[in-house]
C-alpha cells in the first residue's frame, strides 16, 4: 500500500456491508482513498481541493446504508461506499466555504440538513436532494467562522449556533 504524501486524515468510517471500519485519507494531489480494515485500497477519487474538517456519515436513502458527507472550499459532496456521488451532488458553490459542513437531523428521522458558512458571510442550508432548504433565511455573519455549526434543542425549541472567529 503506497499512497503519496498525505494532507488530510486518516479518518475512520463505518462500513455497513462488513460491520468493520474503513479508513479514508487524502493525498497532496487531492485524491481521496478508501482503505479497507485489511489495508487494501477499495477505490480512489480525485477532488477539486482539500477537504475542510472531518467526514460525517448519514443514511441518505433511509435504508441503513451509510454515505460520507464532506466539503471542500468549492463543493459539497455526498459519496457512497463505492465512491459514487449520490444524485444532486456534488453541489458547486458560488462562494468559498470557510468551515466544515454540519450534518443536522433535528428530529432524528433522517431528514438531514447540511449547513455551512461561506466567504459571502452567509450561512447556507441544503437538503439531501442538494437544494436550498425552503424557509431558510440565510443568516448573515459579521465575521468568518471556521468551526462547525451545531444544533441543539431546549424545551422543544431548536437552536443552531456557531461562534465567529472574533468570539461573537
Amino acid at each position: 500500500l503506497i499512497i503519496p504524501k498525505l494532507i488530510w486524515g486518516p479518518f475512520t468510517l463505518n462500513n455497513h456491508r462488513t460491520g468493520t471500519r474503513d479508513i479514508i485519507v487524502q493525498d497532496i494531489d487531492n485524491i481521496i482513498y478508501l482503505i479497507s480494515a485489511g489495508g487494501k485500497i477499495k477505490w480512489s477519487k480525485k477532488l477539486e481541493s482539500k477537504i475542510i474538517g472531518k467526514i460525517s456519515q448519514l443514511d441518505a436513502y433511509k435504508n441503513n446504508k451509510f454515505q460520507m458527507v464532506f466539503n471542500t472550499n468549492s463543493q459539497l459532496h455526498i459519496i457512497d461506499i463505492l465512491g459514487n456521488e449520490i444524485d444532486g451532488f456534488p453541489i458547486k458553490f458560488n462562494y468559498k466555504a470557510i468551515n466544515p459542513v454540519s450534518v443536522l437531523d433535528y428530529d432524528n428521522n433522517k431528514d438531514y440538513r447540511l449547513i455551512l458558512a461561506g466567504n459571502d458571510q452567509i450561512i447556507h442550508n441544503y437538503n439531501i436532494e442538494g437544494s436550498n432548504v425552503n424557509g431558510w433565511r440565510n443568516p448573515r455573519l459579521s465575521k468568518n467562522i471556521d468551526v462547525p455549526i451545531v444544533h441543539f434543542a431546549i424545551n422543544g425549541l431548536d437552536y443552531i449556533l456557531s461562534i465567529q472567529n472574533n468570539g461573537d
